[in-house]
């Protein structure tokens, strides 16, 4: 087996786990929304952070996900010359710019203390 399979092999496990954990991060979501109105309880402003984070953990997820599908297109398939290899490079600094694009926009700025982070509802 080729390197660059093994490699595809890796990624595409990676995009399984991925996918599970927004299955899952889904499910508490619902399950912690569905608990927070069964139970009358008062939501305080760090649980609504709490869920917002969760959110966004998601996305994050979801974008690198979607890089690293990307990425896999661009492998050479059932070892295909090194010439496949050549203008890789180009396209996978988009797919990298692309990810960090979706990285920022996506991090809600939690840690800034500065007005411009996540605003609750």
């Amino acid at each position: 087996m080729a390197p660059l399979d093994t490699l595809d092999r890796l990624l595409e496990h990676v995009i399984e786990v991925e996918s599970e954990m927004i299955v899952l991060s889904a499910q508490a979501h619902r399950r912690i929304s569905e608990w927070i109105g069964a139970s009358g309880a008062e939501v305080t402003d760090e649980v609504l952070e709490a869920l917002q984070y969760q959110d966004i953990l998601s996305q994050q997820l979801g974008a690198t996900t979607e890089a690293i599908k990307g990425m896999r297109e661009l492998l050479p398939k059932n070892g295909e010359n090194a010439e496949a290899l050549a203008g890789m490079d180009a396209k996978l600094l988009g797919i990298l710019e692309t990810a960090r694009s979706k990285h920022a926009a996506f991090s809600g700025r939690v840690d800034q203390d500065d007005g411009e982070g996540i605003e609750f509802f």
